[in-house]
């Protein structure tokens, strides 16, 4: 009968397992696909630990050697994801902003719900609640897929994690009428014209500004009042590509008040040489020199240089200056003035009701207090 093997502390070697000559130990095994594979442990016992995930792994018919990380996993993901090209554009900033987080280099056989409690607790420090949801909601179908392809025996991410999400909200306050009319006298006397213009068909209209830039010289009617959303420019991997609406409910018509006839009316002025576009002609929301289509990254950049200016000249009364602000202040300025927020959901094209009552308006205590006097109620 063969002596059984033993390690320098006259333990018994199992088949496979070795004590190599720098002191660590190295367990040997063919993997599902028949491949030579090796683990190492500094001890036996850390070896044989390993030596029962792999036992797992191959009865389970997996392969033990898949080193896929977590980024890789998302590359997959993303690939294959029959999502709105809105989505998309958001699935590449999400790419981005997970990028730098060390559980994205990992390989998904490893990771453990330790790993995504520290990777929560990392964004609580940056993002709010939404995006962290989000974020984490987009990684955990990655391992999803992963364990439903039988690349994992476990998802790390299947536990009660939303608890330890920070509560943090995002706030979007609306301008008020006077701010509005601030900008644009900081805007004449910068000589930003044209951007002032852009602002008030957003405020007027409420599109989105991948809406905005992709209104076209046949979407405008301004005998009738009247603009047809039937497609969007979104910037996509650092440039504008040409798409369906957002989702269904974003296409339509929606009606124009006299400041948006003017603005839009001026906007067609100044573009020299509408622009044509993946065969589609017509484009005229256009930079400051008139000539070029208008870059959103540039777009955006002035806004915030524009923000940074007003909040300097007026330091009592900060304000946040983006797109989506000026979507938020048209959705509230209707509302205000007593439309029927059923009326405001089909002008901003929202699929339901609850997204532009919960989030594009902003009712604040003295609206309430207001509207209780008109009934005869004292409010509180």
């Amino acid at each position: 009968m063969a002596e059984k093997r033993k390690d320098s502390h006259n333990r018994v070697l199992k088949d496979g397992e070795i004590e190599r000559k720098d002191g660590r130990y190295e367990f040997r095994y063919k993997d599902i696909d028949g491949k030579r594979k090796s683990i190492y442990g500094k001890t036996l016992k850390e070896l044989r630990e390993k030596e029962k995930d792999i036992q797992k792994t191959l009865s389970n018919g997996m392969v033990a050697s898949n080193k896929k990380t977590l980024m890789q996993g998302m590359d997959e993901f993303l690939e294959f994801r029959n999502v709105t090209s809105g989505t998309q554009a958001l699935d590449v900033t999400r790419k981005k902003r997970l990028s730098k987080y060390e559980i994205m280099t990992k390989p998904i056989t490893e990771i453990k719900e330790i790993d995504v409690k520290r990777l929560i607790a990392e964004m609580n420090q940056e993002y709010f609640r939404s995006t962290i949801m989000e974020d984490v909601g987009v990684l955990r179908s990655i391992c999803n897929t992963a364990l439903r392809n039988r690349e994992i025996l476990f998802n790390p991410f299947d536990f009660q994690w939303t608890p330890l999400v920070n509560d943090k909200k995002r706030s979007v306050a609306p301008l008020t009428d006077e701010q509005f009319e601030r900008l644009g006298l900081l805007c004449q006397k910068q000589g930003r014209q044209w951007l002032f213009l852009y602002l008030t068909i957003l405020r007027e209209t409420g599109l989105r500004i991948s809406e905005l830039c992709g209104l076209t010289l046949d979407c405008v009617d301004l005998m009738n009042k009247r603009l047809t959303i039937d497609k969007q420019l979104p910037r996509i991997n650092g440039h504008e590509e040409l798409h369906a609406p957002k989702t269904n409910s974003s296409k339509g018509q929606i009606p124009l008040t006299d400041e948006a006839v003017k603005a839009l009316s001026e906007a067609i002025r100044r573009c020299k040489n509408p622009i044509t576009i993946s065969d589609v002609e017509g484009f005229f929301i256009v930079d400051k020199s008139g000539a070029n289509l208008l870059n959103q990254s540039c777009f955006r950049k002035c806004l915030n240089l524009l923000q940074q200016d007003y909040n300097r000249t007026y330091p009592d009364d900060q304000i946040r200056l983006t797109p989506h602000v000026l979507r938020h202040t048209a959705a509230s300025r209707l509302i205000n003035k007593g439309m029927s927020p059923v009326l405001v959901q089909r002008l901003l094209r929202h699929a339901s009701l609850n997204m532009t009552l919960n989030t594009y308006t902003h009712i604040t205590a003295d609206d309430v207090a207001e509207e209780m006097m008109k009934i005869g109620v004292t409010a509180p």
